[in-house]
């Protein structure tokens, strides 16, 4: 039940980014960069939500379906820090700066 939950809530912030981003708003950078997070979640979790509604039928999905849940579950964990990096200009200079062992100070990372 919880993670239905979640997945009905995400669609709703997807609806509502995407009817805010049509209006004149300031933060549309932000209203993308949740509205990808929203739809790399629901589409890495649907096998998830997939093998537990067969599970209610007592239906039991082929062990590829299992395999293919992991990978779905990857994206999800892999997604986020990727779209964080490609649409927040501040994460990607801290990221860049971590990977590289760069010595700068960061104050980028205090505003």
């Amino acid at each position: 039940a919880p993670l239905l939950l979640i997945f009905v809530v995400n669609i709703v912030i997807i609806y509502l980014a995407t009817k805010l981003q049509h209006k004149s708003v300031p933060n549309s950078k932000t209203l993308k960069t949740v509205g990808l997070i929203c739809w790399v979640f629901l589409v890495s979790y649907t096998p998830t939500i997939s093998i537990i509604v067969l599970n209610l039928y007592k239906i039991e999905p082929p062990r590829w379906f299992y395999q293919f849940q992991n990978i779905m579950l990857s994206v999800n964990i892999i997604g986020n820090p990727l779209i964080y990096t490609f649409t927040q200009k501040r994460f990607r200079r801290y990221m860049v700066s971590v990977l590289f062992h760069s010595s700068t100070p960061r104050p980028y990372l205090l505003s």
